[in-house]
């Protein structure tokens, strides 16, 4: 059963997540922590039966969807939504699938224990009950029959010992108070009968009858003797006569043929085996050095270039790459070089697109703080001069209207107007004294006024003349100051200039070193200073570039260059005189293609060849065949037959070994040994002895039956007596009638019978434990020869030799095994053993089961193989890719170094890489890099 395709719609980090077309063989999903390989394990535990209600979140809907082919190559499609159970239906035939179909027996916990395998797989279980369900697992084949074997034993063995003790002494246990009470009945009956003459009497008379019961049983026992011996000569006597004629036919044998070696020569089935797969593989060289002729003229020079061409086909995306990169990279390059053309014209059309011109500025001698310092003081100057002219133009208009307003104090003449002003008032007055003379009161009121207006010409002119004279002197102060101001920015303006001169002087050194002609603004400077700066690093990093392309051009070349040899057996090698061998890159890559190609058809002549010379040097070994005969499968069939001959006396040989070990089986039984030893006096048994005092099987029985008339009188005769003693015996009883015998014997009587109850108990009980116990180390046996075999085998290979044979445990129902070593040496249990061949031992008994298992399910291990170092871990997974014939085998890890193993091992492998939930399709380098 193999799975196509696998969709995850929702479960944990996996949202419509999908693999297909997977690979039918070798699956390889490499993933980082966390990437989801534990959360994919549990889907592909669980997908074929349905996930458990205690594996996640049960509120999350989960849906998985799969594509699988059955054994029988029938399409299915499988469905499981939630906690429902997969509805499987059949692609080809459009019908439902039941899961007993699909399961076949394989229930869910067997499936999840041989399946799915982690390390906690690799490990002994824990607890009985988990013990006993995982063995039954492992071993199969009848241990489910047995496995409550041990339990019953105990029991068995606990309840007979309750009873009895061990070994059922009647003075013990249960027996003991049943026991004591017939001896004390015994006693008491026996004091009882001693008081009764008449029943000593009778008691000698049945102590003679006794007697001559016993005289009776002697001559019976030793009739008895003969007719056993005579009934087993009788039984056997057809067998024995058959080992005669078995010993005859092999006398014959070895007169007609002289079989000395043949013990050397392997089983016949091994030697037809070999014979085929001789045929075949021969067969099989034969048709390819026919098929690929054409090929055979390149062998040598392919096989011997096979690294060259393995090399270059790993590498040859990465010239590819190389190539598409220089490519690019030469075109980026034209494209950079056309545009520092341009900013060169920019900047200075007279360099004519000459680089040199731009290189030959030595910008780094050009401290950029500085200049950019230089710059900002012209500006500060600049800006300093600006303002000192202000304050000079503005000095000079104050002085010019300060010298304005001085001019037009002076031209003021208050003394007219005050004059004026006195003349108006003394005529006012003058007026009222005359009117006062007509008119009292109006001369009166005019002479005050006259009065008042003269005493404000008083007060007026002396606070004017005062004012004035204050206001021009202040306006001279100012004036002088004025003038002292404007001295001192004249002064300042001049310094300024000076300055202002020897910066751009200092400027005029940059741009010369800057090779800039003409008058440029200072903020232009400093920007094509900038822009030269950024030119120069353009056209450095050009260069670099430009050096870069040049090597990666060798580099190619190179590469390209390795496989000249080879590209010559397909395409004529001038074109790797070429001066650019780029352009015949097609070529090249076709021609190593066709190299490739052959190359495995030459692998495969010579691996082949290779299995032709192996198996030739194996079968002479094998069939003893001469170094340089020729007609091998002529030699071996005549070999066979010769073997199949030898096989017949071989077996009649057993078969005489068989008779013989029947009859001493018969001999060792009791019955015929102590007959024997009873009648000759002798322990040692001897068949042939009795075997040949008789001629035939009639005369054996005439003796029989003769025997038998004996022993027929002799019990008649014993019968008569013992009717007598018996009669003595009810004698006897009669007289016990005292309430002493009475009660005696009633007690022994009681006694007794509930004593043989518990005897037939102990009886029942020992019986059922020896059978069980016999049971049990039978299937012990057999598990010893047939089902761990396999698993030996194939513990044998992946420990390379060091561990022979995987044995059960004395305890069948625990989970573990003794081993066996290459010295003879047994392990007890895989306690003793390391962490590693622990593991590979539990994965041998695994992959042993799942060879046995139908379906063939697919088989996951998850780091199943971090304790194995590299040459165990290769071991075993050359024995996983026997496996893939039947089996399709996931392997989740996060190591590089297990995948560089199985990429060694086989190239049929389909690798996926897992991230963050999301799967992709990858190979080998890129996984590899991958979990780097």
């Amino acid at each position: 059963m193999k799975i196509k395709r696998l969709y995850i719609g929702n479960m944990g980090i996996y949202k419509n997540a999908l693999m297909n077309n997977i690979s039918p063989k070798i699956v390889v999903i490499g993933g980082l922590n966390r990437a989801g390989k534990t959360t994919l394990l549990e889907i592909l535990r669980y997908m074929f039966y349905g996930f458990p209600r205690n594996l996640r979140d049960d509120s999350i809907e989960y849906y998985v969807e799969s594509d699988i082919i059955s054994d029988s190559l029938e399409n299915l499609n499988l469905r499981i939504s939630g906690f429902s159970e997969p509805q499987i239906t059949s692609l080809d035939f459009h019908k439902s699938v039941s899961l007993k179909e699909l399961h076949k027996n394989i229930d869910i916990y067997t499936y999840k224990k041989l399946y799915t395998i982690t390390l906690d797989e690799l490990k002994r279980a824990k607890g009985k009950d988990e013990e006993e369900k995982l063995q039954a697992v492992l071993l199969g084949a009848g241990i489910k029959d047995i496995i409550h074997i041990p339990k019953l034993i105990d029991n068995f063995r606990k309840e007979k010992e309750k009873i009895g003790g061990k070994l059922g002494n009647p003075n013990t246990k249960m027996f003991k108070p049943y026991y004591d009470s017939v001896l004390e009945g015994i006693e008491n009956r026996d004091e009882a009968l001693k008081e009764l003459k008449e029943y000593n009497e009778k008691c000698i008379e049945l102590n003679k009858l006794e007697e001559e019961i016993n005289n009776l049983y002697k001559d019976i026992n030793k009739i008895e003797n003969e007719i056993i011996i005579l009934e087993t000569l009788k039984n056997n006597f057809d067998i024995y006569k058959e080992k005669q004629n078995i010993e005859i036919e092999i006398e014959n044998y070895e007169k007609e043929h002289d079989f000395q070696g043949f013990d050397k020569f392997p089983s016949l089935e091994r030697m037809e085996i070999l014979y085929e797969e001789y045929k075949n593989i021969y067969n099989e060289y034969k048709k390819t050095t026919k098929k690929d002729s054409d090929i055979i003229k390149y062998y040598n020079k392919l096989l011997n270039k096979k690294n060259d061409i393995t090399i270059f086909e790993k590498q040859k995306s990465g010239i590819k790459q190389k190539i598409e990169n220089y490519l690019s990279l030469k075109n980026q390059l034209e494209i950079d070089e056309n545009n520092i053309f341009k900013k060169m014209n920019y900047l200075n059309s007279d360099w004519n697109e000459d680089i040199s011109e731009v290189l030959s500025i030595d910008c780094d001698f050009i401290k950029e703080d500085k200049l950019l310092m230089l710059i900002d003081n012209i500006k500060k100057e600049e800006d300093k001069k600006k303002q000192i002219l202000w304050e000079i133009e503005d000095i000079k208009s104050k002085n010019k209207i300060i010298k304005s307003e001085f001019n037009n104090i002076e031209s003021l003449n208050i003394n007219n107007l005050i004059k004026r002003y006195l003349y108006t008032s003394t005529g006012i007055i003058f007026l009222g004294i005359v009117l006062f003379i007509f008119n009292k009161f109006i001369g009166g009121s005019i002479t005050v006024i006259g009065v008042t207006i003269l005493s404000i010409y008083f007060i007026i002119k002396y606070f004017s003349q005062n004012n004035l004279l204050i206001k021009k002197r202040n306006l001279e102060i100012e004036l002088k100051s004025l003038e002292n101001k404007l001295k001192n920015s004249s002064l300042n303006l001049e310094a300024i200039e000076n300055n202002i001169k020897s910066l751009y002087e200092e400027l005029k050194l940059y741009k010369n070193k800057l090779k800039i002609k003409g008058e440029v603004s200072i903020n232009s400077i400093y920007q094509y200073f900038k822009d030269i700066q950024d030119l120069k690093e353009k056209i450095f990093n050009l260069k670099n570039t430009n050096k870069k392309i040049q090597n990666l051009y060798y580099d190619i070349k190179s590469d390209l260059l390795k496989v000249k040899d080879i590209v010559s057996l397909y395409v004529h090698n001038n074109l790797y005189e070429n001066d650019n061998i780029l352009n015949y890159k097609d070529e090249i890559f076709n021609a190593m293609d066709t190299a490739a190609m052959h190359l495995n058809k030459a692998q495969n002549f010579e691996d082949i060849s290779i299995k032709n010379q192996i198996m030739k040097n194996k079968i002479k070994k094998v069939f003893l065949i001469e170094e340089n005969t020729e007609d091998i499968l002529d030699i071996m069939e005549e070999k066979i037959n010769k073997v199949r001959i030898y096989n017949k006396y071989v077996g009649l040989k057993f078969n005489k070994e068989l008779i013989e070990e029947q009859l001493k089986k018969i001999m060792k039984g009791d019955r015929i040994k102590k007959a024997y030893s009873e009648i000759y006096n002798d322990n040692n048994f001897n068949i042939d002895y009795i075997f040949l005092n008789y001629t035939s099987k009639d005369q054996i029985e005439r003796e029989y039956d003769t025997s038998k008339a004996k022993l027929k009188n002799l019990l008649l005769n014993l019968e008569n007596i013992k009717e007598e003693r018996q009669k003595i015996k009810i004698d006897i009883d009669n007289l016990k009638t005292s309430e002493k015998l009475e009660k005696s014997q009633k007690q022994i009587d009681e006694a007794r019978g509930l004593m043989e109850n518990l005897a037939l108990k102990y009886s029942y009980y020992a019986a059922a434990e020896y059978i069980l116990e016999k049971v049990q180390k039978n299937f012990i046996e057999r598990a010893k020869d047939s089902i761990l075999v396999g698993a030996s085998n194939i513990l044998d290979k992946i420990t390379g030799g060091e561990i022979k044979s995987v044995l059960p445990s004395d305890n069948i129902l625990q989970s573990d095994f003794k081993v066996e070593n290459k010295n003879k040496q047994i392990y007890k249990s895989v306690d003793v053993l390391s962490t590693g061949t622990a593991e590979q031992l539990f994965l041998s008994v695994r992959i042993n089961r799942i060879k046995e298992i139908n379906p063939k399910f697919p088989i996951i291990l998850d780091d199943a193989f971090v304790n194995f170092d590299s040459i165990h871990t290769k071991n075993t997974l050359n024995i996983l890719n026997e496996l893939v014939k039947e089996h399709q085998i996931f392997i989740l890890t996060c190591h590089k170094e297990l995948l560089e193993i199985i990429n060694n091992i086989s190239c049929d492998v389909q690798y996926w890489k897992l991230e963050e939930g999301n799967f992709e399709v990858s190979d080998f380098e890129k996984l590899t890099k991958y979990l780097s």
